[in-house]
């Protein structure tokens, strides 16, 4: 079985090179990009990362947008940030983020949730229909307070 393709975008140099660092010792095959002006259209069919870690010290519109764009292409996305407001947070997650985690972080909470995102991550059929899907999930969470 190849490695999974795992694909870290942070622009502070650091980040990027910590968190594959701490990947190192697993089975994943590591990419890494500077900045959040990833070319997601110039993905080719069989190529595209299984995971993406997208690293940040907060969430703000460039972010976002990119967690979109990511999704049209229907990439397994989690988000590491160093600070996530509540209200960003369900952004993000309204986005179609499969998981949100504050830094710092162990190596084995690191593998944990990358783990998870690949075990719960479920093909969809169009970026709409994960928006919708999310959407219901929200509103299943506000309904219950």
């Amino acid at each position: 079985m190849k490695p999974r393709k795992i694909l870290i975008i942070d622009y502070q140099e650091d980040w990027r090179r910590r968190i594959a660092e701490m990947l190192q010792t697993s089975d994943y095959e590591i990419e890494t990009f500077a900045g959040y002006d990833y070319p997601v259209d110039q993905i080719q069919p069989g190529q595209e990362p299984d995971l993406v870690l997208l690293s940040c010290s907060h969430i703000t519109s460039a972010e976002l947008i990119l967690v979109e764009r990511l999704l049209t292409k229907n990439l397994t996305v989690v988000v590491l940030s160093t600070s996530i407001p509540w209200g960003e947070m369900r952004r993000v997650f309204l986005a179609g983020a499969e998981d949100v985690t504050d830094k710092p972080y162990t190596q084995k909470h690191l593998v944990n949730i990358i783990e998870t995102a690949f075990q719960s991550a479920q093909p969809v059929d169009s970026y709409e229909s994960r928006q919708r899907e999310v959407m219901n999930s929200w509103k299943n969470v506000q309904d219950a307070f």
